[in-house]
């Protein structure tokens, strides 16, 4: 049985990583929407010699990037248009290696020259450094992680249903591999006043007849104690224990060997 104990724990070891790794989604997706909620919508973070994909919104709609114009107080900071929709424009900041830390203010709009109309201000906030960017942001992966919260959201799924999945096949593995062996798991614990009723898938078929010994196993195959059957039908039996015995729902029933 060493295999199948060897199954057992890689199936436990899965059935434990889903859960830990849900967990973690789930705290990782209450960062995203609290941080999301706090943070800024016209603030974009930089690091000198960077460049980042931003977007906006626009007054009103411009029908081509060749329409779109900006200014910002500094020639370190340079904006390329990419796309258009309606009044949204897309575009690629880049940052100099020489710009200076600070916050400048950026002003998309459509034309050659700003409106007279106010229009929205943007503000590009240059970090000097890697931890100073981090220890800006709301979000508290970023913050002491430094890392994008969506990419962890992602890693934990994928562990979730792998996790699951492994388990379920592992352990779908496991039972086949005993029941070969006619060593199968307890199928159903039933309380009654006379006791525990014990379930299991082992009959008239597998050899089983009433009040044959059986050998009870505990999760770790390591024999507990002994049953007798009572009650034998074609591919499932009963057996009846005190109520103070030493058994789980975790427990394996072997046919006991002479």
């Amino acid at each position: 049985m060493n295999g199948s104990s060897l199954l057992l724990q890689i199936s436990r070891l899965s059935s434990r990583i889903a859960p830990v790794a849900a967990i973690v989604f789930l705290l990782v997706m209450a960062d995203i929407f609290v941080s999301g909620y706090l943070e800024s919508k016209l603030l974009f973070r930089v690091l000198p010699g960077a460049s980042q994909a931003i977007s906006g919104e626009l007054a009103y709609p411009a029908h081509a990037v060749t329409n779109l114009s900006y200014v910002v107080p500094s020639s370190r900071l340079q904006l390329f248009f990419t796309d258009t929709q309606g009044k949204l424009w897309h575009g690629r900041l880049e940052i100099s290696p020489d710009a200076q830390p600070g916050e400048y203010a950026l002003q998309v709009f459509v034309g050659r020259t700003p409106p007279d109309n106010p229009m929205t201000v943007y503000r590009v906030q240059v970090f000097s450094d890697q931890q100073l960017l981090n220890a800006s942001y709301k979000s508290l992966v970023r913050r002491y992680l430094g890392l994008a919260p969506l990419w962890i959201v992602l890693v934990a799924a994928i562990l979730v249903v792998a996790g699951l999945a492994a388990s379920y096949y592992l352990s779908t593995r496991q039972e086949k591999q005993l029941a070969s062996q006619d060593i199968v798991p307890i199928a159903k614990m039933a309380r009654t006043k006379q006791g525990w009723e014990i379930h299991f898938a082992l009959g008239r078929r597998h050899g089983i007849h009433p009040q044959d010994t059986l050998l009870l196993l505990d999760a770790r195959f390591t024999p507990a104690g002994r049953i007798i059957v009572h009650r034998v039908e074609a591919e499932h039996s009963t057996a009846l224990v005190p109520l103070n015995a030493t058994i789980a729902p975790t427990y394996w029933l072997a046919k006991a060997q002479d």
